[in-house]
């Protein structure tokens, strides 16, 4: 197998090289006489197959963790003023739902290429993201005709976005699609608003957005100013509870403070 592998592990004193007779060899670095100490290891195809497998999903694992870092609370980065004559409700658009998926009956999704329903991920993540994975299940099977979310089409879909993330077509932070075309975290207004199904950094954009126009408030008045802003009529238990929790981690990470007894921007 004629492929040059350029390290064997990063902590490793092997490095690579390809004979004449196309096998690859790993010689130990550390040996100064080339000659006499050398020491190499034949891989077969089977085994530089399996080595080279290996690395790739190394690379995938250490690749998703840096792209989730680089999006998670992303939008909390840098105190953005508000524009003149603009007020909070300007900032908080509608949330817009997906029209035509192209599926127009359940063969559009069980007889498609897994590639095809990637893609049609991937342009929902565009419409709605950051989208939960069951919005984004309710969005095909509505558009498709398919009459339940089964056990069949939830595996077909989370196949899909298993997919797509590899091929980077979007990314995927808790069971939340984010686009790739489109990095912007808005705050939107919903009309029947689920507060499991708001992402992290949306719920963090909103805490931003209420701090930037009140400059300080108490945190049950900032919960509740947060919760109006999605649609909330009222403020159950749930919703205050997730609210805090990302009220609580803006605090942790230093994003926002707590003089007084009210929370303010850092």
């Amino acid at each position: 197998m004629d492929i040059y592998v350029r390290e064997f592990n990063k902590n490793s004193n092997y490095r690579s090289s390809n004979d004449l007779t196309g096998n690859t060899n790993y010689t130990n670095s550390n040996n100064k006489n080339t000659h006499d100490n050398k020491e190499s290891i034949n891989l077969d195809d089977d085994t530089l197959e399996e080595f080279i497998e290996t690395v790739d999903k190394d690379y995938q694992k250490e690749e998703k963790e840096r792209k989730n870092s680089e999006n998670s609370l992303k939008s909390f980065d840098n105190r953005t003023l508000p524009s003149k004559g603009k007020t909070m409700k300007s900032y908080i658009k509608p949330y817009n739902t997906v029209s035509d998926l192209g599926l127009k009956s359940p063969e559009d999704v069980y007889d498609k290429s897994i590639s095809y329903l990637a893609e049609t991920i991937s342009h929902i993540a565009d419409v709605e993201g950051p989208v939960h994975k069951n919005i984004v299940i309710k969005r095909i099977k509505d558009q498709s005709g398919i009459k339940r979310a089964g056990s069949k089409l939830k595996s077909v879909v989370n196949d899909s976005i298993k997919y797509g993330e590899e091929k980077s077509l979007f990314t995927v932070i808790d069971d939340f699609i984010y686009s790739s075309n489109n990095t912007e975290i808005t705050v939107r207004k919903r009309e029947k608003p689920n507060i499991d199904y708001i992402s992290n950094d949306e719920i963090g954009s909103n805490i931003k957005l209420v701090l930037i126009f009140k400059e300080h408030l108490k945190t049950e008045k900032l919960t509740k100013t947060v919760a109006r802003n999605f649609g909330f009529k009222s403020t159950s238990k749930k919703t205050a509870k997730r609210i805090d929790s990302v009220i609580d981690l803006m605090l942790a990470k230093g994003i926002i403070e707590n003089v007084e007894g009210e929370i303010q921007l850092k």
